[in-house]
């Protein structure tokens, strides 16, 4: 069975202040959402000899954030709870959300109270509306930077991301840029732009996501004959690789309470994830050793087992978990479930 849960979209949840920043009382908090550390999610071990590590993926909703006003500055800032190991000099922790637009990064302040699990702020990350207001899905990363020769440890609690709005435009403001500093590392490469490759991607995403609910209405409403034609005819285990053929896949099961796609909706959070993000999370899935491997252009992840109101997976529904690629014809199918 395909390990859903590291891949279980986390909830976002806004809320809304009037606190100012201090000595700048022109700044608002307008925002802030959980990125990572909801009730009953276990901390991550952190490692300064392992780099970055993958924490969770993401669905960034913009629509949730109010749009900034003509002439206010928005800045981004994360608030983590985190604890490491003291050690024999500076040492820090970096988080950075990487998307299709850019890669901000986020540096915590060196403390010496942090080998006891406490909160802190990171640097601001001032986007002008073109990263972090941009929307769409994500992963969220972390890496513990220690002091030459000495590796340490910690934990990674949570992290809440605020959105600050200042109404006063500072004129003539320098190019954006990332408010990073390091200890003891090299300067991370600048992600390139995909500024002019958005149409055709996005248009594509958004047929892989139009069908893949296609699907799940077929699975939900007992249309058999749509179910089977939907799928490849070779459908491959998303566990091991190997070949299933699809008429001898079971059908679907039903779902008490949801009979269309309405319902689903309601009740149903769901996700569409590009090969960049699955594959960070399911690095087994491209083992050469497979006798099969996801193609890495043009093939989505559709995660729709979550529940609402649960926040959890529904058990018995693998089959709204399923990659969705194009074949040589360019029709859309299901190319690869979970295993049985």
């Amino acid at each position: 069975m395909v390990r859903m849960c590291r891949l279980s979209a986390l909830i976002v949840l806004l809320s809304w202040g009037l606190a100012s920043l201090p000595g700048q009382e022109d700044s608002r908090l307008s925002g802030d959402a959980v990125l990572y550390g909801d009730e009953g999610t276990p901390s991550i071990l952190l490692d300064s000899r392992r780099g970055w590590q993958p924490v969770a993926a993401m669905e960034w909703d913009a629509s949730e954030f109010a749009v900034p006003a003509d002439g206010v500055v928005r800045r981004w800032r994360l608030r983590t709870a985190y604890e490491h190991e003291r050690a024999g000099g500076p040492a820090t922790l970096q988080i950075r959300l990487r998307s299709g637009d850019a890669t901000p990064v986020f540096t915590h302040p060196w403390s010496d109270e942090t080998d006891l699990r406490s909160e802190s702020y990171s640097n601001w990350f001032e986007d002008d509306g073109i990263v972090l207001d941009s929307g769409g899905p994500g992963l969220l990363e972390v890496r513990l930077i220690a002091p030459p020769r000495t590796p340490i440890t910690g934990r990674l609690h949570s992290v809440v991301i605020e959105a600050w709005d200042s109404g006063v435009q500072r004129a003539g403001r320098p190019e954006r840029r990332q408010d990073v500093h390091l200890a003891y590392a090299s300067p991370l490469p600048t992600s390139p732009s995909s500024q002019g490759i958005a149409g055709s991607e996005t248009a594509r995403r958004q047929a892989a996501l139009d069908f893949a609910l296609s699907f799940v209405e077929d699975c939900l409403s007992g249309d058999l004959p749509a179910y089977y034609r939907a799928q490849a005819e070779t459908v491959r285990s998303l566990d091991d690789g190997s070949a299933l053929t699809r008429y001898r896949l079971d059908p679907p099961s039903p779902i008490p309470g949801v009979a269309t796609l309405d319902d689903y909706r309601r009740k149903y959070a769901y996700r569409l994830y590009g090969a960049e993000t699955y594959r960070e999370l399911f690095p087994e899935w491209f083992d050469s050793s497979r006798p099969w491997t996801p193609a890495e252009d043009g093939s989505y992840l559709f995660m729709g087992q979550q529940g609402r109101d649960s926040r959890a997976a529904t058990e018995d529904v693998d089959y709204l978990v399923f990659l969705v690629q194009q074949d040589k014809s360019g029709r859309w199918t299901v190319a690869a479930r979970p295993g049985r």
